[in-house]
């Protein structure tokens, strides 16, 4: 079956719409992330705890993660292992409270895209994509130059 949607030239994989996950168990968070990312033109699934991320890693292919460190069940430190594993070049932005702390240091160990530090309000959670030039039509999601 063909789409005739798609414009010529332009392959099939860039028509898509880029998946986020927000992986946060604070639900006023998990909340304000949903409404910041509507804006954009994506699919946004959400995980309240490492478990439930684990598993959306485990089935579907994402673009972008925001990923809580602190979490029930399942540290997002390990969630973040779990996802260099089975998708090695998904950036993920972690987002703590704990900036200061172990898991923050391993988490830039392990190679992120950014870090930011709560409380975080709706127009810094935006400026995030302005300061790495994510383009969400394009799947543009890493930052210029790398």
């Amino acid at each position: 079956m063909s789409d005739t949607s798609i414009p010529d030239g332009i392959p099939a994989f860039l028509t898509k719409k880029p998946k986020f996950l927000i992986v946060e168990d604070d639900p006023d968070y998990r909340t304000l992330f949903q409404h910041c990312l509507s804006e954009f033109d994506c699919d946004i699934l959400t995980a309240v705890d490492g478990k439930e991320a684990i598993s959306v890693l485990k089935g579907i292919k994402l673009d972008l993660i925001f990923l809580d460190l602190k979490l029930p069940t399942i540290s997002g430190v390990d969630v973040m292992r779990v996802a260099k594993q089975c998708q090695p070049s998904l950036p993920i932005i972690v987002i703590t409270g704990y900036i200061d702390s172990d898991e923050a240091k391993e988490a830039l160990k392990l190679g992120v895209l950014s870090v930011m530090e709560k409380p975080i309000d709706a127009a810094n959670f935006i400026s995030l994509f302005d300061t790495f030039k994510i383009r969400v039509r394009h799947k543009v999601v890493s930052p210029a130059g790398l």
